[in-house]
């Protein structure tokens, strides 16, 4: 039976983090078409990075992590090291150039940079690729998550989880994807703190 294997406090705890979710992306919904764009500089440094972190602590993130340091140990640490320190470096060294050049995306970097429209194609591809491949880590988590909570096969929660966070994005609006984040980060803290 489902009821007797859901685990009702980190059930009520996600219901909870859903819900306020779903209010701030509610409230700062933009109703004009002009704050959907890359170029809107509404949101802080500060925020920014808040969002930043929030994304680099998700499912894919503690969860593999945690992986590692059971199979490998101490021996891990170097992976947390060079992957936090690569994407700070790329970030430090690509940021500034992307800034410099005035574009706002790295394809559009590259095809400024390189004066090729094939070079932009391919960044563009690399980038859509990295995403797929961290796409399938965070749905990896949330299966994971689903299954554990409420008791079911794998398959059945990451296909409730998938369509949990569709509704989640499509009810809540596209310019949550930066304003939920700096809001997680503060809850992923407390709640690292919190143990």
């Amino acid at each position: 039976m489902i009821e007797s294997t859901v685990k009702y406090t980190p059930f009520f705890l996600l219901g909870c983090v859903l819900v306020v979710s779903l209010v701030v992306g509610l409230l700062t919904r933009r109703h004009d078409k002009g704050g959907y764009g890359i170029q809107v500089r509404s949101i802080g440094h500060a925020k920014i990075g808040a969002a930043i972190a929030s994304n680099w602590m998700s499912a894919a993130s503690f969860l593999g992590i945690a992986g590692i340091f059971f199979l490998n140990g101490y021996f891990a640490f170097a992976y947390i090291l060079g992957w936090t320190g690569g994407y700070v470096l790329l970030l430090v060294l690509m940021g500034s150039q992307i800034r410099r050049f005035g574009k706002y995306t790295a394809p559009d970097f590259v095809a400024a940079r390189y004066d090729s429209p094939v070079a932009r194609v391919f960044s563009a591809v690399i980038a859509v690729v990295i995403s797929l491949i961290y796409c399938v880590a965070q749905y990896k988590g949330i299966g994971l998550v689903f299954a554990w909570m409420f008791g079911i096969e794998y398959t059945q929660a990451l296909i409730f989880g998938v369509l949990v966070t569709f509704v989640f994005l499509i009810v809540a609006g596209a310019i949550k994807a930066s304003r939920n984040p700096q809001m997680h980060y503060l809850l992923l803290i407390l709640f690292s703190l919190s143990r």
